[in-house]
């Protein structure tokens, strides 16, 4: 079985190699064939019309020959008629020469004038085509100046926009101009800003046994792991968000372009009025059945915490299903707006996206 498929392929092989040579071959005559063709058209000399006009000699010839075939009586009579026929027919070929070279002349004058016209009807081509070069050149570097000057008109402004001093009164958002407010009775404002919660819960201390050590001691003996940091800077739509969020809060300082702090819990209290990115430990997390709320508390037990943030149930498990043990001791950043409740800084929480475990 093995040497009959060898055979078969071997065969096969052969014919392929004969079918590709066959084609080869047609193709090679169908190449001459056309470089043939081409070849005996260029050869083939301009047809010129050509007028043919009776000579002079066929006349006298056809009318030789009718004399000839008339055979007279008597030599004096042929004689006769021989030099009659001279005689009449030396004014007719000078007629029939005469037509010939005016006919020659009129097919001289219209191929003449073809030959003019033909380089007539060139001439206005490439006078066309000259124009026409002329115009599409005009017309790019028409475009080509238009483009360099508009770079240089929006450099320009660019350059003017850049080195002219920005007047953060004038920006408007949502057709209401963003003023900051940076006077002394807003800054005082801002130092004691209490969010005014409805249905805000008193919690009861709990009776505890808790070793409570000072800030100062704490931030040097036992500081929070530092985040990784982040660029927050502070520009419309950040305004739109936040002022959607807190909507109670109208005491807006910062410049666009401004850049949110990242500090931690300890210097949290710096901060009130203040958006900024707070980072701690978290030391105990308690759930309010009546606001249906989670606080996590940030470096101590209630009340003896750095800094509380206060999260929704539902964004709570969005993290997971018992929060409580899934948040309890562990690092933790919160971005937003810092306010005051009981003497200490706190944060409310409105999108999951403000806080970033770590």
């Amino acid at each position: 079985m093995k040497k009959i498929s060898i055979i078969l392929a071997l065969l096969f092989f052969a014919f392929s190699i004969e079918a590709q040579t066959v084609e080869k071959s047609k193709r090679t005559k169908e190449r001459k064939t056309t470089s043939s063709s081409s070849a005996k058209r260029s050869e083939r000399p301009a047809k010129t019309k050509t007028i043919r006009t009776p000579s002079a000699s066929k006349s006298t010839s056809s009318r030789s020959s009718r004399t000839h075939s008339v055979k007279p009586s008597n030599p004096s009579k042929a004689s006769a008629t021989r030099s009659a026929n001279r005689s009449a027919s030396s004014p007719r070929i000078y007629q029939a020469d005469k037509k010939s070279n005016t006919g020659r002349t009129t097919v001289n004058r219209s191929t003449t004038n073809r030959s003019n016209t033909i380089n007539n009807t060139q001439a206005r081509s490439t006078t066309n085509r000259s124009t026409a070069t002329r115009s599409n050149t005009r017309t790019t570097s028409s475009a080509a100046q238009r483009a360099v000057s508009a770079k240089s008109s929006s450099r320009s402004n660019t350059s003017s926009v850049v080195n002219a001093p920005r007047n953060y009164n004038t920006h408007s958002v949502s057709n209401r101009a963003y003023k900051p407010r940076t006077s002394e009775r807003d800054a005082a404002a801002r130092r004691n800003f209490v969010i005014n919660k409805p249905h805000r819960v008193n919690r009861v201390a709990p009776k505890i046994h808790y070793n409570y050590q000072s800030i100062d001691y704490r931030r040097t003996h036992k500081p929070y792991i530092i985040p990784r940091l982040l660029d927050i800077i502070w520009d419309a739509s950040m305004y739109r968000t936040y002022r959607s969020w807190y909507p109670e809060f109208n005491l807006w300082y910062y410049p666009y372009g401004y850049r949110i702090h990242t500090v931690s819990a300890y210097d949290a209290y710096n901060y009130i009025g203040d958006i900024a990115r707070i980072y701690g430990r978290i030391s105990e997390v308690w759930y309010s059945v009546e606001s249906n709320e989670y606080f996590l508390y940030i470096g101590g037990p209630y009340p003896y915490q750095d800094f509380t943030i206060i999260l929704e149930a539902r964004d709570a498990r969005r993290f997971s299903r018992d929060p409580i043990s899934y948040f309890t001791n562990r690092n933790i950043t919160s971005t937003g707006l810092v306010s005051l409740y009981e003497n200490k800084p706190e944060m409310l929480i409105r999108k999951t996206r403000q806080i970033s475990l770590y």
